[in-house]
């Protein structure tokens, strides 16, 4: 204080400003740290300013306050509040332009999704089921999607939306295994896009996009996956294989519906588990499969899900470098669904590339190379495949070598 009078005294204000540093200081030294304080800078600073501000002219404070406006959320909140009390918009704007059916449905779709949007006001609210499907497209927050999901999964334009975007933040994002296994445990995503498959039976879009996001809850990394072993089977005790046979079998000739279940199908066959394997088999997933190729021939996302799908359900199961082969059930079904046949046929009407060879992978995984391969290897040349179609690489490098 002393330093002050002699030193300051035509500025106290601002040398009660500079100690105040010193008085926190000895705040700290008498009073427990639960009951610390930071010292009230603000009020003494925003006292000053009028008297500060007062000498610059209009254009250099329209200039302050537009950077400010521009840097500052809050500032610019305190600006719009005070210019709709000075300067409201007329009636005829608000009702007539801003919250119009033509306008405003545009302006929140560029918003993102969030719950607080219908609280706004009665417009939004009403408003909200109509924008929601075009701002979850763009959502890239898995959470955010389930959340959607549980409120609205009877709504099929949303629900539609929900699952298309799912499936594209889990072929987008890095770590998507990670997500997988957090929608499982936290929301529930498996149970409520079974939910929708069950509840939207007749609705293409709807099914063809639900199909697409199991399998990608499904699909888990490579090598051991017990992460992806649990959602297959948590999948599975939620009633997933039944709906998307029958779903398959209801939509013969919607080619989305056929792609993306074959796509469901064969990541549920992944991991080679003989319980779910032999549920398929049961179930008749490889016949609604080779249906779905023989109806869709000029297709190829149909035909190389099928292949895979095939391939997968049907291959030898390994555990522990030992092979088991294929189940009897499973070769079974698949003779009578004419499953070889159909992978047959379709790598025939292929004309190369990477396409090919995933497909003839599939075909290697079917056929196997335990017991009963070398019968299926004849079965698949009699149909008409190429040699080098069943040809692995371990085969290829053996031919090098000799």
């Amino acid at each position: 204080a002393r330093l002050a009078r002699e030193m300051w005294a035509p500025h106290a204000h601002d040398a009660l400003f500079a100690l105040e540093p010193l008085a926190a200081l000895a705040e700290a030294a008498v009073l427990p740290a639960a009951q610390l304080r930071p010292p009230p800078r603000t009020d003494l600073s925003a006292g000053r300013w009028p008297t500060r501000l007062e000498d610059l002219s209009c254009t250099d404070l329209l200039a302050i306050a537009a950077k400010g406006c521009a840097t500052s959320a809050t500032a610019a909140a305190s600006a719009d509040r005070r210019l709709v009390e000075v300067k409201p918009l007329p009636e005829w704007a608000v009702t007539g332009v801003m919250l119009s059916d033509d306008l405003l449905p545009k302006i929140l779709a560029l918003l993102p999704a969030r719950k607080s949007q219908p609280l706004v006001c009665h417009a939004w609210s009403r408003l909200r089921r109509l924008v929601l499907p075009s701002q979850l497209e763009r959502e890239q927050s898995a959470a955010v999607l389930c959340s959607a999901l549980r409120a609205y999964y009877l709504q099929r334009e949303i629900a539609d939306a929900c699952c298309r975007a799912l499936f594209g933040v889990g072929a987008t994002t890095e770590g998507a295994n990670s997500i997988r296994s957090q929608l499982l445990a936290d929301a529930g995503a498996p149970q409520m896009v079974v939910t929708m498959i069950r509840d939207h039976g007749d609705c293409v879009p709807v099914q063809a996009a639900s199909y697409g996001a199991l399998g990608w809850l499904c699909a888990g990394q490579s090598g051991p996956d017990e992460e992806g072993r649990l959602r297959r089977d948590t999948i599975m005790g939620a009633g997933a294989l039944p709906l998307i046979i029958a779903g398959m079998r209801a939509h013969p000739s919607h080619a989305a519906v056929q792609q993306t279940g074959c796509h469901a199908l064969s990541a549920l066959a992944r991991g080679q588990v003989q319980a779910i394997v032999e549920a398929m088999a049961a179930a008749g997933a490889l016949a609604a499969v080779v249906t779905s190729m023989q109806e869709h021939r000029d297709r190829t996302g149909v035909q190389e899900n099928g292949c895979i799908a095939l391939g997968t359900i049907c291959c030898e199961r390994h555990m522990g470098g030992n092979v088991f082969g294929v189940d009897e059930s499973v070769s079974q079904a698949a003779a009578s669904a004419g499953a070889l046949a159909a992978m047959v046929n379709s790598l025939r009407a292929m004309k190369g590339g990477a396409t090919l060879d995933r497909c003839s992978s599939a075909l290697r995984l079917f056929v196997g190379w335990g017991e009963g391969s070398a019968a299926r290897r004849a079965s698949a040349l009699q149909l008409g495949a190429e040699p080098a179609w069943l040809k692995s690489r371990q085969d290829e490098q053996i031919e090098e070598i000799d």
